[in-house]
């Protein structure tokens, strides 16, 4: 993990975060942060990763998912350039085609990713460098420039990080959790059928498309919320329910 002078604020939502692979959320009350933290810690080492998708279901409701696809990533730079594959994920997700949906969305992380750090001069050749070397100086940028709650916003991106680091792109064989949400072991196969395609890999790598829609917010500015709903966004979560309908009545498929 990148050194940085700058100091987080909230070394406890990082830790707890982390401890159950996942990272502090951007668009999200600290409140809403600090009742999941809470919990996590209570139930300590029994809280497991279905509880976690539970827990995340409630955050990515289809009202919300809706006005980020029409009015957050396709007016966030770099991250507009990915709108559409965004959005046919969202659908997916909310058809339950967990394996498409999430195979979607992280060839956008990394390619966002590499967009935004050739923009600020920082890549540094493999991804888990540029990456590493783009949140580094977006920790400077905030610093400098006195954005928002400095130390707020250095604890998610030092959160970002480490989530990126220790689960998304670690080693497969190194990955210790029970969910699959490796990029190596879903984009180069090594994760067939039972190994990843559930909700809770969705609602970790959407977190981190809003991650990377939060840091372009910083540079290139943007609010800290989510989009107000609008008449066009509650047409597009009505569809959403629907396909949420139409996903419940489909046979279930049989896995041998």
């Amino acid at each position: 993990m990148a050194t940085s002078s700058a100091v987080g604020s909230r070394p406890y939502f990082v830790e707890k975060l982390h401890q159950v692979g996942w990272l502090i959320p951007p668009f999200v009350s600290v409140g809403w942060m600090g009742k999941v933290a809470a919990l996590i810690d209570q139930v300590g080492v029994d809280f497991s990763q279905p509880e976690l998708e539970q827990v995340l279901g409630a955050l990515f409701p289809s009202d919300t998912l809706a006005s980020m696809v029409l009015d957050r990533y396709p007016k966030t730079p770099v991250i507009k350039d990915f709108q559409t594959i965004i959005a046919e994920s969202v659908e997916a997700h909310f058809l339950s085609l967990h394996h498409v949906a999430v195979s979607g969305l992280v060839p956008v992380i990394e390619g966002a990713a590499r967009r935004l750090a050739d923009k600020r001069g920082v890549q540094a050749g493999a991804l888990s460098r540029t990456i590493a070397a783009l949140i580094e100086h977006c920790k400077t940028h905030v610093v400098a420039k006195r954005i928002g709650d400095v130390g707020e916003i250095v604890s998610m991106l030092e959160s970002f990080e480490m989530f990126l680091s220790n689960v998304l792109f670690v080693n497969a064989k190194k990955y210790s959790l029970t969910d699959g949400t490796n990029r190596h072991g879903i984009v180069h196969g090594i994760f067939a059928d039972r190994e990843f395609g559930s909700a809770l890999n969705f609602y970790k790598v959407i977190t981190s498309v809003n991650a990377l829609t939060f840091i372009s917010s910083l540079y290139y500015g943007g609010s800290a919320f989510v989009p107000d709903h609008t008449t066009q966004s509650a047409e597009l979560a009505r569809y959403y329910d629907l396909l949420s309908r139409i996903a419940s009545e489909r046979r279930p498929r049989k896995v041998i």
